[in-house]
């Protein structure tokens, strides 16, 4: 999957959480750096994980490119 491929399902907010996941923070880390709460930024996750059929964060690191 090339990245413009990953990204066309995600919103913008998706998409920057999905790099953030992919740099290994955690879900409380990104909401303080995003100015979220930590529950909106588990209710993303979870959209992200539906969107790229993913089962977990790994499988959303490794559909961007990066690995953590």
């Amino acid at each position: 999957m090339t990245e413009k491929e990953w990204m066309r399902p995600l919103s913008l907010r998706e998409r920057q959480l999905a790099l953030l996941i992919a740099d290994g923070l955690t879900n409380r880390e990104m909401a303080e750096k995003l100015g979220l709460s930590v529950y909106t930024v588990r209710n993303e996750v979870g959209r992200i994980l539906r969107k790229l059929k993913a089962k977990n964060r790994s499988q959303i690191a490794y559909a961007v490119g990066r690995r953590s």
